[in-house]
């Protein structure tokens, strides 16, 4: 291996000291294995430092933030050498870094953060993503208008097995040039409450009680123990949030992260965790609750745009944005310059520390933006194309960028974000408890012309969270019907986010499902209800290879059916007329048949058909399309043996 260089090119015209980059991981004299972490300290001069600590023990002063490009500007350039040219492969940023250990000794509640003395420092990180050599050129500019010398830094990448970057293929995602299905949930955020399995909104779980901290340390190793536990059930994907009350770097103070900086600690151990476990993030930088008045509809108590105005409160400052810019309304927040500016300052900052690994996923803007700002359709599309331009600007190599709304946006009321060409992904979050599932397909073919990939960032049954006496009907319903509906991947449901034994029973049934299946060349999409209402396919075509893969369900197989007893249907309110008492379903033909069109005319097919409970083979049928092309679905009985099944139709 060829040995690390740094050529220092004196620019300044003040005298400065000069410093040389040093590898922090890998160990020095390593090389870098091909998408693993590359990680360099960027050496400051002595008087830059100095003014950067006292700013860091004293949060209240405005000089030399080290958060603030306008004040310390690292840029890294990453070149790869190719022949005997270098050809640029990458662009990130320094941010500051202070190290934490959790102190675990005592009871939870005495759990604590312990900084690491002296480990104030910038950082670079970057992930080579081919083997070979490659360098950086690292630039240092200071407010006072002094450059510090550039620097380079030369380092071998070596082959390995670690996976590139989820980027997006039309309407589906791909990891290193093959089709990635995410299968997947929410697991929303760090957290710690009594019953870790019981997602209800409470004081243990939103952390209404803790304005300075804002969560426990408890709250983080039990999220790690989460993700470990996500991975042995099969999923590949989940969701991930940004809260103000638990891991969000910005809240009391704008553009200063330091009273914060064990969170972002945190999310170090996060990503690295789903590294480890070869995980997916799908990564919402903003939940916008902090965008809302004790009005509205996520109101968090402390956590909002206003400071609440009760007499038991002495405390509560409201949003940083609000009070520090002196902004009235929460639309503010995406029209103020100054805002903006800031805003994108934090995006910085978050992409520049783990924009360099391939757990992340997706990037989503804000959840639900249009639940936020109602009445603000215009803005918020402007808003969102600001951001997702300049991430694409300031770094070379992007994750896929999303946007995100409660139900479909309204583009006849001017937003058109779905249609940026800067966004990548686009989804929407929907709850119901419908007798079937025939929306989906839908609002696909809405969006299927954009030719990106779509997915339901949330998704659930409605009627509150629905008890296990139900034996998860819609749950199970929602996971596959959302998977084979033509979207990205699996709808990623809300309320069971820690329920790892359901997840674990049933994720490898969908993944041994779909192994082997490339859903991308899957490109028709169709579905089909009896004339009955007791009967519902759902269905993707591939019709240069003459296949397809679909689900059947039972519509009278539901929360309703499954209820512990007549007056109490699982905890739920009584449903209405389209709800019915169990029926065994059979074959029928005529108006009452399934059926799949669009296929080969006079072929010959056969379809075999699986438990979607167990995955066990329960019928094969064969058939022979008709002169349109039209294939009948010859379907086993629906009965309480096999309500919901899933199929295999392929060339006789």
């Amino acid at each position: 291996m060829k040995k690390e260089i740094v050529l220092l090119i004196v620019l300044t015209i003040t005298t400065l000291s000069q410093g040389q980059v040093l590898r922090r991981i890998p160990a020095p004299g390593k090389n870098v294995p091909k998408n693993s972490l590359l990680e360099l300290e960027i050496p400051m001069d002595s008087v830059t430092m100095s003014n950067v600590l006292t700013f860091i023990r004293h949060p209240e002063r405005t000089t030399y933030n080290p958060y603030d490009p306008e004040i310390i500007d690292i840029e890294a350039v990453f070149y790869f050498k190719s022949g005997e040219n270098w050809q640029r492969r990458g662009k990130t940023y320094g941010f500051f870094f202070q190290d934490y250990r959790r102190d675990t000794t005592g009871n939870v509640e005495d759990w604590r953060w312990l900084k690491i003395p002296d480990s104030e420092r910038f950082l670079v990180r970057f992930a080579p993503n081919q083997p070979g050599e490659w360098k950086a050129e690292i630039r240092r500019v200071l407010r006072s208008s002094d450059t510090l010398a550039p620097l380079e830094y030369f380092f071998a990448c070596e082959e390995s097995e670690i996976k590139g970057k989820m980027t997006t293929n039309g309407t589906h995602f791909e990891v290193d040039g093959k089709t990635f299905t995410p299968v997947g949930n929410n697991l929303s955020h760090p957290r710690w409450m009594e019953d870790p399995n019981a997602l209800r909104q409470g004081t243990s779980e939103y952390w209404y009680d803790l304005r300075k901290m804002p969560a426990m340390p408890i709250a983080f190793t039990s999220y790690l123990s989460d993700i470990r536990n996500f991975a042995e059930t099969g999923g590949n994907y989940f969701r991930m949030m940004h809260f103000p009350f638990v891991n969000d770097i910005e809240f009391e103070y704008l553009n200063n992260y330091t009273n914060r900086l064990h969170l972002a600690w945190e999310t170090d151990q996060i990503i690295e965790t789903c590294e480890t476990n070869d995980l997916r993030i799908h990564f919402v930088i903003t939940w916008a609750n902090e965008l809302n008045s004790p009005e509205r509809t996520y109101n968090k108590l402390f956590w909002d745009w206003w400071a609440n105005d009760y007499p038991w409160v002495d405390d509560d400052f409201g949003y940083c944005y609000q009070y520090g810019l002196s902004l009235k309304e929460p639309h503010e927040f995406l029209t103020d310059p100054r805002a903006v500016a800031i805003y994108k300052k934090k995006l910085r900052y978050i992409f520049s520390r783990w924009g360099y690994s391939s757990a992340i996923g997706t990037i989503e803007l804000m959840n639900e933006i249009n639940l936020v700002f109602p009445a603000h359709p215009k803005e918020r599309m402007s808003w969102q194309k600001e951001m997702s331009e300049y991430l694409k600007d300031a770094f070379d190599s992007n994750h896929p960028i999303g946007v995100n709304y409660g139900g479909a946006p309204d583009i006849n009321a001017g937003d058109s974000s779905y249609y940026l060409p800067s966004i990548d992904v686009i989804s929407f979050n929907e709850y119901r408890v419908p007798g079937s599932r025939s929306n989906f397909t839908k609002h696909l073919q809405n969006y299927r012309d954009l030719n990106k990939p779509f997915i339901f960032s949330e998704i659930g049954a409605g009627y509150g969270e629905l008890t296990p006496c139900e034996k998860y009907s819609e749950w199970l319903k929602d996971a596959w019907m959302t998977t084979l509906s033509g979207m990205a991947g699996m709808g990623m449901e809300w309320s069971q986010q820690r329920n790892f034994d359901l997840q674990k029973k049933y994720y490898p049934v969908i993944q041994g499902f779909l192994n082997g299946e490339d859903l991308a060349l899957y490109t028709e999409i169709e579905s089909d209800t009896r004339k009955d209402q007791l009967a519902e396919v759902i269905a993707i075509k591939d019709v240069i290879n003459d296949k397809a893969l679909g689900v059947v369900q039972n519509t009278t197989w539901n929360f309703y059916t499954n209820r512990s007893n007549d007056e109490d249907p699982c905890g739920q309110t009584l449903p209405g007329k389209e709800f019915r008492e169990f029926e065994n379903v059979q074959d029928r033909i005529w108006g009452n048949s399934l059926n799949l069109n669009g296929m080969s005319k006079r072929t010959d097919y056969k379809i075999t058909w699986y438990d979607a409970r167990t995955g066990e083979e329960v019928a094969v049928s064969e058939d022979k399309s008709s002169r349109s092309g039209k294939v009948r679905l010859r379907i086993p009985d629906l009965d309480m043996s096999a309500p919901l099944i899933v199929f295999k139709l392929i060339k006789n």
